[in-house]
This record gives C-alpha cells, sequence and structure tokens, in this order.
C-alpha cells in the first residue's frame, strides 16, 4: 500500500479520551503522505459539480452529514504542520485508506466531545429540565455547538468586507505591509477561481467521479505568478500578500494540543512550497483576510488606540449603511444621543423610524476568546456579556426612553432631532463577526426585562444584516421579518440565523399558534445561499428563492402592499404588515378576492365590498367602487363605522379598489374604542356579526356569494339593513 500504515487496530471500541484520539490522529497526520488524503477530503467535502444552473439538488451535498465541518478540516492540517511534510506519492488506494481512517477517528473525536450534551438531551426528554438545562448551558456543553455549529457568513463577505472594515486604516497597511486590502482582495480571489477551474478540469476527467482524481494535490497548488496573470497585478504584490498569510515554514504549531486548541494553521491558511503555495480552503483565506489585519495594527503600540476606534465605527457605519439602502437615509440615523436635560442619558448606535415603528441597533466588535472556544465556561459568559448582553442592556434602555417626552433627541451632528411618535420598537444586537454558537448561547444566556411596546431583543451579526438588506430590500418586508423573528423567538431554533431567513423566503415565517418549538436544519438555507453566490459571485443561479418575495409579485395584493410603503402613514403599514403576517395560502387568497370584487364591479357596475377579521379587535373592509371619491369615501366611512360597531372591534380599516386598474385608491381608518352606541345599535341590529372572511381560516366558500343582482331598493348586501340604495350604491 505504498508506504500506508493502518492506524484501525489501534482505535478500541470502548470510549476514549480525548488526548488519546488526538494522538491517534496526529499519527495519522504525519505518514507519508498524508497531505494527499486531505488535498482528497477538501475536493470531495467542499466541491460541487453542477450543470447549468445550480440548484438545491446540487448543494445538497455539502450539507450532508458525513461531511467534515472546517473545523475538523483545519485540525487535521494543523496536525500535518507539527512535522516535516511528505508529499510521497502513495496511489488511490492508500489515500482511501487515509481517509477512512481521518472520518473515523474525527468521528469519534465527535462524540468524545457531545457527550455532555448528549447527558443533557437525556435528561431533558426524561422530564429533568433543570438538570437539562444547566447541561445544555455548560461549558462543556457549548464547546460542542462552538466546534462543530454551522457557519454564519458566506466566504464571499469576508473578502468584500475586509475593504470596508480596514479602509480607514488603509495608510498603515499599505505603509507597513506593502498593498493595498483592495489588492489582497484581488489576489485570495484569483487564488479561489485557479483552484476552482483546475478541480472543474480534473472533475470533467474524472467523468464527475472525485475517487478517480489522481493528484488532487496539484488542484490547490500555484505559483505567485499564476495569480498574478489572473489578478492582473504584479508578481511581487502577489507574493508580498501570499507571504502575509503563509503558514511560517519553521513553526509547530505547538500549541496545538487539542481539536479547538490555538490552531496557527488556520490562522495562516497558506503553505510555502519551495516557489509554490498551498491553499486547502479559500474560505479559510478570505476568513482570515477579514480577521488579520487588526492583530497586525495591533502590534503598533502608538497605533493600536486608532485601530481599536476605527473597528468599532466599522461596525456602526455598516450597520447604517446596509439599512439605510432599505428605509432611505433620511430615516436611518447614525449615533443618536438621548438627552435628560444636558446629560446623556444613552447613545443609540443607529436608529430607524418608519412611520411608528423604530429599530434600535447597538453594535459591538467583541469577539468570542480562545479560551471560550475551549469550553472555559466563566470565559464563555465573560465574551458574551461583552459582546451581546452589554448590547442588548443599551438597547432596551434607549428602546425605552424613546417613549419619554422628556428626553431629547440629538444627531451625530449635534442638531436636535424631532421626537419620534412610535408604537413599537425592535431592539437589534449586532456583532461584527462570526460568532460561533451565538444562536444557542442567545437562548441560554441573554437576560432582559420585558417592556411594553418593545420587541424581544434580536442578536445578528453583521453578515446576517447584510443578507437581509440585499434579500428584503422594501421596508415592509424588512420589517415584517424582523416582527416575525422577534415574535418567534422562543419557538424557532436553529445553528445561525441564515437558516431561518432562507426558511422564511421559501415558506414564510408564519407559526400556527399551537407550534410551540421547531428546529430548522442548515438546508433551509440553501435556496439563499444561492441567491447570494448569483447576486455577489455570479454564479448561474435563481436570482430570487422562489417563496415570499415573488408569490405576491404580480398580484393585486403585492401592488397594494408596494403603495402602502410610499405612503408610510401608520395605519396603513400596520395593515401592509397584517397582509405579510399572513400565510402565503391566506394572502393569495385575500389577493384573488380583492380581484373577484373587482370583476363584480366591472360586471354590474355597482360596488363590492368584503370583511375579514385581521386580528382581536382590529377590522378591514376592502370595498371595490366604480363611484367618484366623495360618494365613495362617504359610503366607506359608513359602511365601516357601521361594521366595526356590529364586530366591536376598536380598530377598523377601509380600503377603496379602482374596479379597472385594481388599484387602492384610497384608505380610512376608525381608531377610536369600542363603546356602546344606540344610534349603531339600531343601525347595526340587521348586521350580520360574523366577519365574511375570515383570517384564520380563508376559504373560497367565505368569499362574497355569487348571487342576483342586488337591486337599488333592495337591502343591500352588506347586512346593514339599509336599501342598496341609501348604503353601498349611494
Amino acid at each position: 500500500m505504498n508506504g500506508v500504515t493502518s492506524l484501525k487496530e489501534d482505535v478500541r471500541k470502548a470510549p476514549r479520551t480525548e488526548a488519546a484520539i488526538f494522538a491517534d490522529l496526529e499519527r495519522l497526520c504525519h505518514r507519508p503522505g498524508f497531505v494527499h488524503a486531505i488535498a482528497h477530503m477538501c475536493m470531495s467535502d467542499n466541491m460541487i459539480g453542477y450543470v447549468g444552473e445550480a440548484t438545491a439538488e446540487d448543494m445538497l451535498k455539502l450539507y450532508d452529514p458525513s461531511r467534515l465541518v472546517r473545523n475538523e478540516m483545519n485540525a487535521l492540517i494543523g496536525l500535518l504542520v507539527r512535522a516535516n511534510i511528505e508529499f510521497t506519492p502513495i496511489g488511490q488506494d492508500g489515500i482511501s485508506a487515509y481517509v477512512d481512517e481521518a472520518r473515523q477517528l474525527l468521528e469519534e473525536m465527535h462524540n468524545a466531545i457531545s457527550a455532555p450534551l448528549r447527558e443533557s438531551m437525556r435528561g431533558m426528554f426524561a422530564g429533568d429540565s433543570d438538570i437539562a438545562s444547566q447541561l445544555i448551558g455548560s461549558g462543556a456543553a457549548m464547546r460542542e455547538t462552538i466546534f462543530y455549529g454551522g457557519e454564519s457568513a458566506y466566504a464571499f463577505q469576508y473578502r468584500d468586507f475586509a475593504q470596508l472594515r480596514y479602509s480607514a486604516d488603509e495608510a498603515w497597511i499599505v505603509k507597513n505591509m506593502g498593498f493595498t486590502m483592495a489588492e489582497a482582495a484581488i489576489v485570495a480571489r484569483s487564488a479561489a477561481r485557479i483552484i476552482d477551474r483546475r478541480a472543474t478540469l480534473a472533475i470533467d476527467r474524472a467523468d464527475g467521479d472525485f475517487d478517480q482524481i489522481s493528484s488532487p494535490l496539484d488542484i490547490f497548488t500555484f505559483m505567485a505568478e499564476d495569480v498574478a496573470s489572473l489578478a492582473k497585478l504584479p508578481a511581487d504584490v502577489c507574493a508580498r500578500i501570499l507571504q502575509a498569510f503563509s503558514y511560517p515554514g519553521e513553526h509547530r504549531n505547538e500549541q496545538f494540543t487539542r481539536v479547538d486548541a490555538r490552531n496557527t494553521a488556520a490562522i495562516l491558511p497558506v503553505l510555502s512550497r519551495g516557489d509554490r503555495y498551498l491553499l486547502f480552503s479559500s474560505v479559510d483565506l478570505y476568513e482570515v483576510l477579514y480577521q488579520a489585519p487588526y492583530f497586525w495594527m495591533l502590534r503598533d503600540k502608538g497605533y493600536q488606540p486608532l485601530a481599536s476606534e476605527n473597528r468599532g465605527k466599522f461596525t456602526e457605519e455598516f450597520a447604517h449603511a446596509r439599512l439605510a439602502s432599505v428605509f432611505g437615509s433620511p430615516r436611518t440615523l447614525l449615533n443618536v444621543k438621548l438627552m435628560r436635560s444636558s446629560v446623556v442619558a444613552g447613545e443609540i448606535d443607529v436608529l430607524m423610524i418608519f412611520s411608528n415603528l423604530a429599530i434600535v441597533l447597538q453594535a459591538k466588535s467583541k469577539q468570542l476568546t480562545a479560551a471560550a472556544r475551549q469550553g472555559n465556561e466563566t470565559q464563555i459568559h465573560a465574551d458574551f456579556a461583552a459582546a451581546v448582553q452589554d448590547a442588548c442592556d443599551q438597547g432596551m434602555d434607549c428602546a425605552k426612553m424613546l417613549f419619554d417626552p422628556s428626553v431629547r433627541l440629538l444627531g451625530a451632528d449635534g442638531q436636535p432631532i424631532e421626537q419620534p411618535r412610535v408604537e413599537k420598537v425592535f431592539v437589534v444586537c449586532l456583532v461584527a463577526d462570526h460568532y460561533p454558537a451565538l444562536a444557542a448561547q442567545t437562548r441560554q444566556f441573554l437576560k432582559f426585562q420585558p417592556v411594553d411596546k418593545v420587541a424581544p431583543p434580536w442578536v445578528i451579526d453583521v453578515f446576517l444584516l447584510d443578507a437581509m438588506a440585499e434579500m428584503l430590500d422594501s421596508p415592509l418586508q424588512f420589517l415584517n421579518y424582523v416582527d416575525r423573528r422577534c415574535a418567534y423567538a422562543e419557538q424557532v431554533m436553529a445553528s445561525h440565523e441564515l437558516n431561518i431567513l432562507g426558511y422564511h423566503l421559501s415558506h414564510n415565517l408564519f407559526l400556527d399558534e399551537d407550534a410551540n418549538f421547531f428546529h430548522l436544519g442548515d438546508d433551509f438555507g440553501i435556496a439563499l445561499e444561492l441567491s447570494m453566490l448569483a447576486r455577489r459571485e455570479g454564479l448561474a443561479a435563481p436570482w430570487t428563492p422562489p417563496g415570499v418575495l415573488t408569490i405576491l409579485e404580480r398580484t393585486t395584493l403585492g401592488r397594494l402592499i408596494k403603495r402602502i410603503e410610499h405612503r408610510p402613514d401608520p395605519g396603513m403599514v400596520e395593515l401592509g404588515l397584517s397582509f405579510l403576517g399572513m400565510s402565503s395560502k391566506a394572502a393569495m387568497q385575500l389577493s384573488h378576492a380583492i380581484d373577484e370584487i373587482a370583476r363584480r364591479s366591472l360586471v354590474d357596475g355597482l360596488p363590492h365590498d368584503f370583511t375579514m377579521q385581521l386580528q382581536d379587535g382590529v377590522g378591514l373592509t376592502f370595498h371595490s367602487s366604480p363611484f367618484a371619491d366623495a360618494p365613495a369615501r362617504g359610503a366607506l366611512l359608513d359602511h365601516c363605522a357601521r361594521r366595526k360597531y356590529a364586530q366591536r372591534a376598536n380598530r377598523w380599516f377601509g380600503i377603496v379598489v379602482d374596479p379597472n386598474t385594481r388599484e387602492m385608491r384610497f384608505g380610512v381608518m376608525l381608531d377610536v374604542p369600542w363603546a356602546k352606541d344606540e344610534g349603531l345599535e339600531l343601525a347595526t341590529a340587521h348586521m350580520s356579526r360574523k366577519s365574511n372572511v375570515s383570517r384564520s381560516e380563508f376559504r373560497a366558500a367565505l368569499l362574497p356569494r355569487v348571487g342576483p343582482k342586488v337591486g337599488r331598493n333592495d337591502p343591500c348586501h352588506c347586512g346593514s339593513g339599509k336599501k342598496s340604495k341609501r348604503c353601498c350604491q349611494a
């Protein structure tokens, strides 16, 4: 077997310590030619093939449970560099034997690390919720989630955001490193493209069979000149950039003594091989492009304070720019001070106000430290407090102050801001880095006191905010998702937030009232990932995931929602969010109902309407009328007043639709608490006390009935008891 020695005889069936498994892994990684097995696994686990347009089915391979996560792959590379790498060819049989052994040992390691988490799950299923809760939040259990958790960022986001993150530090980087961050991003992208192209050719030659690729290591090996040719940059600049991220040949990664210890091979992922470079993962290079420059600057004690200040500014300014891309700059304010008399009582990093809704965003640039990654419970809590809990506390305090009329608002320029009249505030806590197991830690550790009219705080990272602003680029769609996500904070769980956003885009984040909990797998994020790759990387894939963004795209209701966004008065915004909060099926049926009453008006030249209950105490009447605005408005107001009284509702919306265009002509809102009225009692005596269309059960049978034409002297079809000519036909 060309010098390959099996380690199977060393693997015991009984549970072993992590140290024993780690020692076996290290011995395996030091076998002659094991580097070829790493190249094979990087290909088979991280690359897909597709013809024409990439589909979700093509991507499923990347979500196979047998696939190694990036931390596992980096552990193998970290052990590989602890000795001189032997590039001895070992043939297909040798590669297969090494791969099987590595996967077996890594699975054994996973079982050893996850043992505390399995114990907590047993306690939970046995009904011992206290013990289960303690174990799930313990350092030992959280360690497994941190190491094996999903990726919360797309690779291209690391690469592209790096240029933004260090734009204020450009002079220091050029002076001390000899290149710009834009050049570094081009080099990293060019290296990734070289690998992709070579992999494509190799897979084609092997007819799609990864196991038949005879020299996988060649795919990941290139020269600076290769990169320079593609990047259109001087070869010496490319070499300088590659060297900045290259693993030092004399270093033996001595501190890497367990799989989640500090691994220099993950921090410096480019391996030098004479005049050639070896890069197993372009994702690793993209991530260190985003992370490493800050640590370069920390070594310069004189520049360190400015580097830290710029780091914090990036997070705030990035959040401001992404929210402004959705809501517009006038509605999105940076660094807003909350003043009590002449004292600064609080500061909001980014404040967005749309109609009577507000987003209070507090940004942090704290990372999960090495000790926390290794399960140090004290450090996990300390890191979470600095990165998340502090932001949450500040955000909730500031949110409460927005309802205090004695608090004045000052902009970043010191000029006063008009006190917003908000009815609901969303508190968003934003972190700037991939924070492993952020969702799990938030669920376990975040503490807050509920505040009236303030949604439960939501913890996200810059990568999710970017994806939301890209995909939910209209104010109502964005706010609807924030509202849904906060409402289901305790009911929905996933390894990271991108999966939940992906589910929403494809299926609508709408839960039945009896759904108390469900967990979303990572594959729910595939459609979102494909669309982001199409938009940012030019991948041949759907530009928009089929679902909530497409289902109403060309419908009457979809046009009506867009019309509401252009006139964001509080009543109409509330109505628009109610529409988006419906299930997809109910929304489509509502749109069909609007079409139906418009059709009937065109047929008989008369007004038609239907009524539906939106939620407790709120109702809606759609009114299709061919008449002029004044009589149509009068008839609608009269009908809404009576329907509101009959339904005992506190608030009622009415919308007049043009039968020809099916566009909203105007809307009305009656917002007066219900009170007994003798006149209305008499006027509504014969009116049905039930909606003819229910939000919770939207059936075709509940649409306006097909029947004989209503004469002018007949009782009006709306149930008011009046003659038609004195009611809806007036």
